[in-house]
Formats: structure tokens, C-alpha cells, sequence
């Protein structure tokens, strides 16, 4: 929010920020860490259940990402239109890229992911985006089917030597 001069203060996505009390609070408190690096890994069951529980808090807001907004620039400059996303959760980027003209896939591992994202596009009459539920360590597609790729927040917490290979396969 703009501080009382009408600045905006930015804060790293890396940091939280702390209230006055010192407490700082994450919802991110009952997501398994793996025992070696500290990094967040969810299997498919586990991003299913954190559907299960009700609608997570990343899939709450229906704005486009900003990443999502900058990279559908870059994309147009380049004259590439069939997108792959991965990780789509409630479909607010795939629903996005639809709307500026791509021809977008949208994958997630989790089945409720992809019946929320459905039911988000078809709440926003957009009817062309083909959701499915697939693992970004084993995509169901031919080699060089996409032009481009995009995910946010997402293959951090796969088996990158699974994940890149299949990555550049299809892109």
C-alpha cells in the first residue's frame, strides 16, 4: 500500500514482511520440506490434497501474474502463439494467454486444479484452452509441439533431471 507521501514501497518476493509484533506467520507451514536442502517438494497427491483442504490461497486471485502479463509481450514481439503452461492452478494465466490470442495448453498434476481452472474459463466464456491433467517429469507430448513454455512457481519443486529434459523436448 502507498505510505501517507504517496510512495509504494516494494518488498522481494523472497522476504516477509513482519508486523510491528515480530511474529511472522506463513501459510506455507504445513508444506514438506525435503531433509536436504531445505527446498518445498510436493508429490501429485500432496498438490491434490492442498486442493482437498479447500481452495489453497494461490488459487484464490484471478488477476494474470505479472510475469504472465510481461512474458505475453515477449511472446507477441516474437510472432510465437501455441503455449504450454505448467502448473495452471485456477487457470487465471492460461485464461490470459487465451484472451491475448495464444493457443494454450495448461497441465497441473492435480486433478482439482484442473476442474477449477476449467470452471474459471468457463465462468469467463473461454472456451478454447485445452486443460489436462499431466506431471511436467513425464509430458504426454510430441517433441517440439510448443513454441514456448511457462510456469510460475511450479518446477522448483519437481525432479529437475526429469523436468528439463522433458521441457526441451517439446518447446
Amino acid at each position: 500500500d502507498p505510505i501517507p507521501t504517496g510512495d509504494v514501497l516494494l518488498v522481494p518476493l523472497n522476504l516477509i514482511p513482519t508486523p510491528v509484533s515480530g511474529k511472522v506467520t506463513s501459510n506455507t507451514q504445513n508444506i514438506p520440506l525435503d531433509g536436504k536442502s531445505g527446498r518445498i517438494k510436493l508429490t501429485p497427491s500432496e498438490w491434490e490434497d492442498e486442493y482437498a483442504e479447500g481452495t489453497p490461497h494461490w488459487a484464490t486471485d484471478m488477476n494474470p501474474s505479472l510475469f504472465a502479463q510481461e512474458f505475453v509481450e515477449e511472446l507477441k514481439e516474437n510472432k510465437l502463439s501455441k503455449l504450454l503452461e505448467v502448473g495452471c492452478g485456477n487457470g487465471r494465466d492460461s485464461i490470459f494467454f487465451s484472451r491475448a490470442g495464444m493457443d494454450v495448453t495448461a497441465i497441473d498434476v492435480s486433478p482439482s486444479a484442473i476442474e477449477l481452472a476449467q470452471s474459471n474459463a468457463t465462468k469467463e466464456e473461454i472456451a478454447n484452452i485445452r486443460f489436462m491433467v499431466a506431471n511436467v517429469e513425464e509430458l504426454p507430448f510430441e517433441d517440439n509441439e510448443y513454441e514456448s513454455l511457462f510456469t510460475l512457481s511450479v518446477i522448483h519443486s519437481t525432479n529437475l533431471k526429469k523436468t528439463i529434459p522433458q521441457i526441451a523436448r517439446v518447446v
